[in-house]
């Protein structure tokens, strides 16, 4: 049998990732029940408001189980969440922006041309109707 070589470090690693897959299942049920009653008796709370409850209770279970590294764990998770959640927006506006640019210049070209210009403004409202609310106003 061949002999397996593995560091302390990958060991502790891989240990910490263990363990704290377990716990997460073991509170699993009990994330969901608390989301579950937050929803019943805060019905006006924003999903931002139900993830700080979640991270309170995720920082006090790492308190629970004396493991700081826990605790750093969902505090880079949320850091990302909000860095996925920034870029998202950021996308989105260069979208919204882009498109309002492509939709102006086509607007201008078919100006002198009826016919164009109402199958334009269907395109466009076609194309508000699909972009969030924040969504220029059509410029045409």
């Amino acid at each position: 049998m061949p002999e397996i070589k593995i560091s302390l470090g990958d060991l502790d690693q891989w240990l910490f990732l263990h363990r704290l897959g377990r716990v997460m299942r073991e509170n699993a049920a009990t994330v969901e029940a608390m989301v579950h009653g937050l929803r019943r008796i805060k019905p006006d709370w924003t999903e931002e408001d139900l993830q700080a409850a979640g991270q309170f209770f995720f920082s006090a279970m790492a308190v629970r189980v004396k493991d700081p590294r826990i605790w750093v764990m969902i505090q880079r998770l949320a850091l990302q969440r909000d860095q996925l959640a920034f870029s998202r927006e950021r996308f989105k506006e260069q979208l919204r922006s882009k498109l309002a640019l492509g939709l102006d210049a086509v607007a201008r070209a078919f100006l002198n041309h009826p016919a164009a210009m109402d199958l334009y403004r269907q395109a466009r409202a076609l194309i508000q109707e699909a972009l969030p609310p924040s969504a220029p106003e059509d410029a045409a």
